[in-house]
């Protein structure tokens, strides 16, 4: 990969498909920290892309919500919840005990609190990914990690590349270079040879990087 002479050289530029490596991205490069998106780099592994300097992405690529998933259900989903027990409380004052003992009975009360450090603990991340990036017109690094975590009602939210330019700026989300195309055909040749093996009764895992 060339760059020119008054830009970082890149150490490293993986291309991330849905995965959650437990590493710091910022350790991942010495110099310039590079991702490429193919196809999708959902929850966590979005988390890992807000630590780039590039996001490298295409018509079909997307990113995600980030906000804390345990056993496929979303962490802020219970503060909805309690909400909607305290409205229906007002509503019904009659039913207010009875509705107290349920919510008991369902929620340990030392999950609560855990819960919510959970989602704190996102937004914290992903604001000090973002650091001292310059971001999109008018947004700073604790709006984009708020946003990121708590704005979208649904994890599989697609983020496509307008909407991650609106959030990051052009100069992070970049579209139709030359690592993008390099690694779409890197993606379908891994895919095709997934399809190959699935057909022979095989099972075909990639680990690493390219």
């Amino acid at each position: 990969m060339t760059e020119n002479a008054a830009e970082k050289e890149p150490s490293l530029s993986p291309a991330i498909e849905s995965i959650a490596p437990n590493a710091d991205p910022k350790r991942l490069s010495k110099d310039k920290f590079v991702v490429v998106v193919p196809r999708k780099a959902k929850s966590a592994a979005t988390l890992i892309a807000l630590g780039a300097d590039e996001i490298h992405m295409g018509m079909v690529s997307q990113l995600g919500p980030i906000d804390p998933q345990i056993k496929g259900l979303p962490v802020l989903a219970l503060g909805n919840a309690l909400q909607s027990i305290a409205e229906l409380a007002s509503k019904y004052p009659i039913a207010s005990e009875m509705l107290g003992k349920y919510l008991a009975d369902q929620v340990p009360i030392r999950l609560l609190g855990y819960y919510n450090r959970i989602g704190e603990s996102a937004t914290q991340y992903a604001e000090r990914l973002l650091g001292d990036k310059a971001l999109a017109k008018g947004k700073k690094a604790s709006m984009v990690a708020d946003h990121l975590v708590n704005h979208y009602k649904d994890h599989g939210f697609v983020i496509d590349f307008d909407e991650a330019t609106s959030l990051l700026d052009a100069h992070i989300i970049n579209t139709g270079t030359k690592e993008y195309s390099a690694a779409d055909e890197i993606f379908k040749l891994l895919d095709l040879v997934e399809f190959v093996a699935d057909m022979n009764g095989k099972r075909f895992w990639f680990v690493g990087n390219v």
